[in-house]
């Protein structure tokens, strides 16, 4: 079974927070509350390297050369990545990388 793990960009200082840091003080719905969080899910999935993929993380190495951002879709339920070339699925990530994400390393997109 998969693990079910969170994390949330803390837009007031400017850092990433694990969820052990945060969940100490808030419950997921105080936290969701806060206009100063934003929470990521994790995919479940790990990179080339082993490292975990979370939601607005930016993968790299990909066939394109193009960095591409980690995303719900909604009406697909599920993760995906996009790029300003092209949308896809998560399915083929073993030559993919966490390069950043797009709160700490937004120039990555541009």
């Amino acid at each position: 079974m998969r693990e079910i793990k969170f994390r949330a960009w803390d837009t007031k200082n400017n850092e990433m927070r694990s969820w052990d840091d945060i969940s100490r003080n808030w419950t997921m719905l105080e936290l969701e509350r806060q206009s100063n969080c934003i929470i990521m899910q994790s995919t479940g999935l790990k990179d080339k390297s082993g490292k975990d993929i979370w939601e607005g993380d930016i993968l790299g190495g990909d066939f394109n050369r193009e960095y591409s951002e980690v995303f719900f879709n909604e009406k697909w339920a599920q993760f995906m990545t996009r790029s300003h070339i092209s949308t896809g699925s998560l399915n083929k990530i073993d030559h993919l990388e966490v390069v950043g994400n797009i709160y700490e390393n937004p120039e990555l997109l541009k």
